[in-house]
């Protein structure tokens, strides 16, 4: 053996020579010695995989899948150790993921590296070594449109999961809930995101902060869900939930600003999911008593107090939400961002509820439908400086009295951020609105 390596190690120096005088063909001819020498040592596979990994980071698809046709042929006749080491070659599909997921692959490459994948699997004995392959072909089928598909592969790669849970699964519950969404199938989507729930409950003890994360992506879930529209309809209570975060976040973060993030998701979810108000007005008093005594940057701070501002003024603490708005307006000023000042302040903005002011569906015909025909009730109305609307009236409308005096009600019920002038909060008087409508599918 040893003649055998100091053999090796010449060649190698004579290659490095070599390429310092770019003599290229004398290069190639000593690495056909040294590859014909290192096969009859039994490295070939080793080889194999690297040269997979350096192709696919160079980009030649059809040499990588090359390789790992010769490395898939002889795999199976290995032992498991070196089956195992063959799953290297997996490696290679994460750069090829991304581009496939961004659009940057020709069809022609789409095709080779579909193909590609399956091999992949076939050189797969265990799920569990295999999980990135298995989300790459779920994705090919996902940009196929073959949903269903993909959804089955990757509740196969969650449940394989099961009890050696990282963040990665995290990523795939995640996945397998946007596929419901993109399905339009809500329900499916739901109970998808609640499994980031039972895998929250299943590791607090072992590990809190992977339990934070899992709570995290769970209740930011239900927010992106209110701010689309679309209602959480899973089987899991948000309030348990919301103080099982809360108690972690407090315990594991000593940080200030993932202490105010974690503080911020909890009133927020709180708020739309109509927690107890007393509930959530400790909290805000807790988080505005951390951002005083650990305030953050100035930029924060504006974010911060505008965001607990509005919050108090929905739970009809008027008292609090003005002094704390005129502290945004005081740093503002102070900094000389009177834009910034105006576009928050020159005119009252709707908090709550979103979306009021999107078109609304009529559940009869109305008589002035018909083609090019705007459907519409226009609306004046007032907003205190209390962030209510007042002083509501219809000023011109086609459409329903039922519905004319729908809209009015929800504008009387509506929650607005109100106008500061001079640093104090006023009443703005004079506003109008136009409230759309429409029949049938509509807009």
């Amino acid at each position: 053996m040893r003649p055998t390596i100091i053999f090796l190690i010449t060649f190698m120096l004579q290659i490095t020579h070599a390429e310092n005088k770019v003599e290229v063909e004398g290069v190639r001819e000593i690495a056909g010695q040294l590859t014909l020498l290192s096969d009859q040592m039994g490295v070939k596979q080793s080889r194999q995989r690297e040269e997979i990994s350096l192709q696919s980071k160079l980009g030649n698809f059809e040499k990588v899948h090359e390789i790992a046709k010769q490395l898939k042929a002889t795999t199976k006749y290995q032992a498991p150790s070196i089956q195992t080491q063959n799953y290297n070659l997996i490696a290679a599909l994460s750069g090829w993921l991304a581009d496939y997921q961004d659009g940057r692959l020709e069809d022609s490459e789409n095709s080779q590296y579909e193909k590609y994948v399956d091999d992949a699997l076939a050189i797969c004995q265990l799920k569990t070594d295999c999980f990135d392959v298995l989300r790459a072909r779920s994705a090919i089928y996902f940009g196929a449109d073959k949903l269903a598909q993909a959804r089955r592969i990757m509740r196969a790669v969650i449940e394989e999961q099961t009890g050696n849970t990282t963040p990665d699964t995290l990523d795939d519950i995640e996945l397998l809930s946007k596929m419901g969404l993109v399905e339009g199938k809500l329900q499916m989507a739901h109970f998808a995101i609640d499994r980031l729930v039972r895998v929250g409950q299943s590791v607090e003890s072992s590990d809190p902060l992977l339990a934070i994360d899992a709570y995290q992506r769970w209740l930011e879930y239900l927010n992106s869900s209110i701010r689309a529209g679309y209602y959480y309809r899973g089987r899991i209570l948000p309030g348990k939930i919301l103080e099982r975060y809360k108690l972690l976040a407090a315990g594991q973060f000593e940080d200030s600003d993932q202490r105010l993030s974690a503080l911020v998701r909890y009133i927020e979810v709180a708020h739309n999911f109509g927690i107890s108000t007393g509930k959530i007005r400790a909290v805000q008093e807790t988080f505005v008593e951390l951002l005083e005594t650990s305030p953050p940057a100035n930029t924060e701070l504006v974010r911060y107090l505008l965001f607990i501002s509005d919050m108090f003024i929905q739970i009809k603490d008027h008292e609090r939400a003005q002094v704390l708005y005129e502290k945004v307006y005081k740093l503002l000023k102070d900094e000389g961002h009177d834009l910034q000042i105006k576009l928050l302040f020159e005119e009252p903005k709707l908090l709550s509820p979103r979306g009021l002011f999107r078109p609304m569906p009529l559940d009869r015909k109305p008589a002035a439908d018909g083609p090019g025909v705007e459907l519409f009730a226009d609306y004046t109305y007032s907003v205190s400086k209390n962030g209510r609307a007042k002083n509501v009236r219809i000023a011109n409308a086609n459409v329903p009295i039922v519905s004319q005096r729908l809209f009015k009600y929800l504008l009387r019920e509506a929650i607005f951020r109100p106008r500061l002038m001079g640093g104090e909060l006023v009443q703005t008087d004079d506003l109008a609105i136009r409230a759309g409508f429409f029949h049938g599918r509509g807009s």
